[in-house]
């Protein structure tokens, strides 16, 4: 036994010494280890690695040198340049979110380090607002981005939200034609999506007999460029919408209604159901002049007592109507039905001539076509009406005439330009000036046109207007002559003006608008741009 223990002892000895010393650098100076010059480190401390073959990275020896990071002003460690994370990172649970009329609300959520207060921003709060704790709610269509910033910090997080068209209907059972800025009107009639893309429907709708609409966006304001009007009706086999007025869309019997807007083809069609007819009974058709008259200025009304008995029609009980008024020149009116804003512009003759044909024996007309479809008084004098709604072509007015005993007196007009532009005093957001702004008043060239140049912002929309002086060298109260696109030529390059109903700037820069209101045909505007001033 002893002989093998002694045995066992060499033997292991020379192991030790085959092995080249694996256990005597651990236990002598015949091996030292060696670590690297550049420094390891993590979010804790930095330390340099064994560079000799004999440590591992799990061996107790294979880190020297470990010890925390030191900080100066910055996240960076003095000693190794260790870049340290931000101390409250930001994140938004949505970067993108798209928001329309059947979803106009949605939560945000902020993930911060715990104590972390966070503040809410929108950069267009009249599109999506948002609140303290992140709730954002579409307001308009358009685009808006909102921001969470931790508190006393430029960190931040952004989400891009987008709110889609929403269409509304613009008229029927509304007299005054409001526009609908926002996707919480109470009183507004919403297109809302259905299952087909493209494809938006009403709910079902009371219009009264002889309604009238059109369909437009919310947020356009008082631009109508884009609306669906009578163009636009469906040549769909339910046989309900009709053309009422100069350019609406209307439905003859009273009742319940859906109404579609169908955008899925090159041209937007819309089409109409009667969900429901209601009976009205014997229903009395009580008709109006109404136009600029100082008294009763373009006013529509529900009810005959608010209207001035001297613009009431007489019902013959034939179905015709009849009513005498004197006029003066230069008036302008249509024909309305009591309780509808319903207008009638066409077919109107004069001993069975078509208005335009009839001359006086001044040579100057006494009806006449004027602003699109309006009726214009050529000559003062006392007009005998009488107004069929169902003649043989149509609605047809005809009249008897007498001149006037007292001459016509002429008194000047001034030339204003209006609109959307804060150039002009409008809001720049659909809103417009208020008439009458001495600073857009165009100025006589001395040849009978007038002129004015303005400083417009891309997609700024405008038109043109007069006034009259009174004997007392005032301006009359009410505006006399309008000039736009449905009544006026237009000179203009296209890739400087579009024109709509009214016109719209197609880049910033200035313009200089020249009116001809007596061009041969009928008034010319003239518009030339220039990116700088030409005046300056």
């Amino acid at each position: 036994m002893k002989k093998a223990k002694i045995l066992a002892a060499v033997t292991a000895a020379a192991v030790l010494s085959v092995s080249g010393g694996l256990l005597a650098g651990c236990t002598n100076d015949v091996h030292k280890h060696t670590y690297s010059e550049d420094w390891k480190s993590d979010a804790n401390g930095h330390w340099h690695v064994a560079t000799c073959d004999d440590l591992k990275e799990s061996d107790k020896d294979y880190k020297s040198g470990y010890a925390t990071h030191v900080w100066g002003d910055d996240n960076e460690c003095d000693v190794c340049h260790y870049v340290k994370e931000a101390e409250a990172p930001i994140k938004l649970d949505k970067t993108t979110l798209t928001l329309g009329l059947g979803n106009t609300e949605a939560k945000l959520t902020a993930t911060v380090e715990e104590g972390a207060e966070v503040e809410w921003s929108s950069d267009h709060p009249e599109v999506v607002a948002v609140g303290a704790n992140g709730a954002v709610e579409a307001k308009k269509p358009g685009s808006a981005t909102i921001t969470a910033t931790i508190k006393g910090t430029e960190l931040s997080a952004t989400c891009d939200i987008e709110v889609e068209n929403v269409y509304y209907l613009i008229g029927g059972e509304d007299k005054n034609w409001n526009s609908v800025n926002t996707l919480d009107d109470a009183n507004a009639i919403y297109f809302y999506k259905t299952e087909t893309e493209g494809v938006y429907k009403t709910k079902s709708i009371e219009l009264n007999a002889n309604s009238n609409f059109q369909i437009t966006l919310v947020g356009q304001g008082t631009n109508w460029s884009g609306v669906f009007n009578k163009s636009n009706i469906s040549d769909a086999k339910d046989n309900v919408l009709e053309v009422i007025g100069d350019n609406n869309i209307g439905v003859s019997k009273h009742g319940k209604y859906t109404i579609t807007l169908d955008l899925t083809g090159e041209k937007g069609l819309v089409s109409g159901v009667c969900d429901e007819e209601i009976d009205d009974g014997e229903v009395t058709l009580v008709y109006y002049l109404y136009g600029g008259f100082d008294d009763n200025y373009w006013t529509q009304t529900t009810k005959p007592e608010d209207v001035n008995s001297k613009y009431l029609f007489t019902d013959n009980q034939d179905g015709t109507y009849s009513l005498e008024i004197e006029l003066k020149k230069g008036t302008e009116f249509k024909i309305a039905l009591i309780g509808n804003s319903l207008d009638y512009g066409n077919n109107i003759v004069t001993n069975n001539e078509t208005i335009g044909n009839s001359p006086s024996a001044e040579g100057d007309y006494q009806l006449q076509y004027v602003n699109g479809s309006n009726i214009g008084v050529g000559v003062s004098g006392t007009y005998k009406f009488t107004f069929n709604p169902k003649g043989e072509s149509g609605k047809q007015l005809t009249y008897e005439f007498t001149a006037s005993e007292e001459p016509d007196v002429e008194y000047p007009l001034h030339y204003y330009i209006k609109g959307s532009a804060t150039s002009l005093g409008g809001n720049g957001n659909g809103g417009w000036c208020g008439d009458k702004i001495a600073a857009n008043e165009l100025q006589a060239n001395g040849d009978g046109t007038y002129s004015i140049t303005v400083q417009l912002n891309e997609n700024d929309v405008f038109m043109l207007n007069a006034y009259e002086e009174d004997a007392d060298h005032n301006l009359g109260a009410n505006q006399k002559y309008y000039y736009n696109n449905g009544n006026t030529t237009l000179v203009a390059n296209e890739e400087d003006i579009t024109a709509t109903t009214n016109y719209s700037a197609n880049k910033t820069g200035y313009y200089t608008v020249t009116l001809d209101p007596a061009a041969e045909g009928q008034p010319k505007l003239t518009i030339t741009y220039s990116a700088a001033n030409p005046n300056a």
